[in-house]
């Protein structure tokens, strides 16, 4: 098989893959996955609370996530091409849209991978929400709160609301959506940014832009308890998650460029060796080196002497040995 066959056979599987992701994702966000986890409790006063609008809403989540990282990376990268690299503007260009989308595409995988991951920890869980009874309507009569102490297993069937995506989502509420993308995101760009700001020029821009990128994470987390759609342990383990992902995205990706993708894409870096090759004495290179290099060079002089005979074998043989 050709290299341009393989390549486009692993790309097709590849999109593959991420297309499973993508449908699991949007049949769990429309409540086409009837999965019946957790418990609410009757005596729970922290899931009767009311149902406020989202200070933060999912297109300014979106852009902040997805967005925002595009073009810090593309006038990041585009701006250390045109400062440090030689050739035209167009070699110069195409440098830095491949670099742009080396990283973002692992960036746009990674960022994928930590909202299934969240989801799907929501689905396990299955925490209700502190509107929980405002949403789900439980009805009443056919519920024993008089047994094993309040605690209810649920069930569609216990709600009286007729909105079944809304009352799925009302038993997702640990850890916190809102938080754990945004300290995602927030966590990549800062530890980016550091990376690739220089100090020498500005001691304020790296730290002000860091902090910049603060702001948002911090009101989003803060805007999910003041709505009441999460509770505070589930802002906590979001934000917890959040990060924990993002360290385990930059450190593989720091892996990656180090050894396979060294030649074509160098990221700035610092304290990060180029390959993962050990390194070799110099002054023992130097001498095989050499010392090679004379007996290849006393080899072809004695086959065109010789016309390849043997006694080239012996000659050198006999100089190795002095």
């Amino acid at each position: 098989m050709s290299w341009t066959r393989k390549k486009i056979l692993f790309t097709g599987l590849d999109l593959l893959l991420y297309s499973s992701i993508v449908v699991v994702l949007f049949l769990s966000f429309g409540g086409k996955l009837p999965f019946e986890f957790g418990y609410f409790n009757c005596n729970d006063t922290s899931i009767r609370l009311e149902k406020r609008p989202s200070s933060v809403g999912l297109m300014p989540l979106l852009i902040f996530y997805f967005l925002l990282p595009l073009i810090v990376i593309f006038v990041s990268e585009s701006f250390y091409c045109f400062e440090n690299q030689e050739g035209n503007t167009k070699l110069k260009l195409l440098t830095s849209l491949k670099k742009v989308h080396h990283l973002y595409v692992r960036y746009f995988l990674w960022a994928t991978l930590n909202i299934l991951l969240n989801d799907m920890t929501k689905i396990i869980v299955a925490v209700p929400r502190p509107h929980f009874v405002e949403t789900c309507i439980p009805d009443w009569q056919n519920i024993n709160c008089s047994h094993n102490s309040g605690f209810i297993q649920f069930r569609r069937s216990l709600c009286l609301s007729n909105k079944t995506a809304v009352v799925y989502d009302s038993m997702k509420s640990w850890p916190s959506g809102h938080a754990q993308l945004a300290a995602f995101a927030a966590f990549f760009l800062m530890v980016y940014l550091e990376f690739q700001i220089k100090e020498e020029n500005s001691l304020v821009l790296k730290r002000w832009l860091q902090s910049v990128l603060l702001i948002f994470p911090i009101y989003s987390s803060a805007s999910r308890i003041h709505d009441y759609h999460h509770h505070v342990s589930d802002v906590v383990w979001g934000v917890i998650f959040g990060c924990a992902m993002a360290i385990m995205f930059l450190w593989k990706t720091q892996l990656y460029q180090c050894s396979q993708y060294s030649d074509e894409y160098q990221v700035k870096t610092r304290g990060v060796k180029p390959s993962n090759e050990k390194q070799k004495r110099p002054s023992r290179m130097q001498l095989i080196q050499s010392e090679f290099g004379g007996i290849e060079e006393m080899e072809s002089e004695i086959v065109q002497q010789q016309g390849g005979s043997n006694s080239h074998n012996n000659y050198v043989f006999n100089h190795l040995q002095q």
